[in-house]
């Protein structure tokens, strides 16, 4: 927990304002990954490493993308086969907090977005159920 915390509090300095010459973003230019400016209402998110249980089955979590001028966040994920996929965001107690999706997908790379305007800062768990294992990374939300 200590390295946690430790990661959130080293990501929350890299949020100050700096040029970027490509404008900033969460992708950034290539040089730099961090916004120039966070709207009022907007996040920030950083993703940690993604876990796969068990290892090896096609389930992936491809990456987090957050609207510079709302508060919200777009999850990509994919499948390798046909399956019943359920994405969701928990508290760090497992609690679970927002349903993003569930349903039936085919083969492919997909997007889903939520709303993380009611979630306070902090650290929650993005999963993805799928193939008869999961996915998982923590997610580090900024204000």
């Amino acid at each position: 927990m200590k390295t946690t915390l430790l990661l959130l509090a080293v990501s929350a300095l890299t949020l100050s304002a700096q040029s970027c010459p490509g404008g900033g973003g969460s992708t950034g230019c290539g040089s730099c990954t961090d916004r120039e400016v966070l709207y009022p209402g907007s996040v920030a998110t950083r993703m940690g490493p993604v876990t796969v249980v068990p290892e090896g089955i096609g389930v992936h979590i491809n990456g987090v993308l957050e609207d510079e001028d709302s508060p919200e966040v777009t999850v990509s994920f994919s499948v390798e086969d046909s399956s019943f996929v359920s994405v969701g965001l928990t508290d760090m107690a497992g609690e679970p907090l927002i349903l993003i999706t569930d349903g039936f997908y085919d083969p492919g790379n997909y997007r889903a977005t939520f709303s993380a305007g009611e979630l306070e800062p902090g650290i929650y768990i993005l999963r993805v159920d799928a193939l008869g294992g999961y996915a998982f990374a923590t997610i580090y939300l900024f204000r």
